[in-house]
């Protein structure tokens, strides 16, 4: 699994906000993996829930030891977003034990006032040959209002025939809880992924969502 980008408080469904990341397409948390050297992808998702309605394409390719992400976001009703990403790994990465770092910057529909920072930590654990745990920390500065501390933590289990879950749970500062279950289909070949995923939002609103997603690797 090969996660590219943070768009803000989106996350994996539809928070009513936008950032860059996630554990391969669409999921709101990341892993800490990269792509092999050499090889880019092209993570796309659309996703509804909460009132809104996102289109996502995120491009990205990995260049000696650091990923670079380029996120592009539609938001039909609420403006769009711009983000870019570099992504590395802090251990070797067949470590069982692998732990990672993500640095972002993010620029909405209105300009400067809504330019932000990400700093992403992810750490993955192999519990076995077929599941894997995903945990995230991590901060996100405003340049102009509150910041945010984020955090997440994942299941990623193997089901056979190039299916794969997630289960996942994420906070994005206070307040903004939300937790998702996934579903990936790997093609033959494994240079296509197609995803869907049903999320729920914790708060007064309760929101509900479901994203499509589809990611295509090439090179390497």
């Amino acid at each position: 699994m090969k996660k590219s980008f943070l768009i803000a408080a989106l996350g994996a469904a539809c928070l009513p906000a936008t950032a860059l990341h996630a554990a391969g397409g669409h999921h709101a948390v990341d892993d800490a993996a990269l792509l092999a050297p050499g090889q880019c992808h092209v993570e796309s998702w659309y996703a509804r829930g909460g009132g809104e309605r996102r289109l996502h394409v995120a491009p990205a390719c990995r260049r000696g030891p650091v990923e670079w992400a380029l996120a592009l976001e539609r938001g039909f009703g609420d403006g769009d977003t711009l983000g870019l990403q570099a992504k590395g790994l802090f251990t070797a990465e067949a470590a069982p034990l692998a732990l990672g770092w993500s640095l972002g910057v993010e620029r909405g529909h209105d300009g400067p006032r809504e330019e932000a920072l990400r700093l992403n930590l992810p750490a993955t654990l192999a519990l076995g040959e077929r599941l894997a745990a995903h945990l995230n920390l991590g901060r996100r500065w405003q340049r102009h209002g509150r910041g945010a501390w984020t955090a997440g933590a994942a299941l990623e289990a193997e089901l056979g025939g190039g299916f794969s879950a997630v289960a996942e749970r994420w906070r994005e500062g206070r307040g903004q809880h939300a937790r998702q279950v996934g579903l990936r289909w790997t093609t033959p070949g494994d240079g296509l992924d197609l995803d869907l995923g049903r999320a729920h939002g914790h708060g007064d609103d309760g929101w509900r969502g479901w994203t499509l997603g589809a990611t295509w690797r090439f090179g390497g």
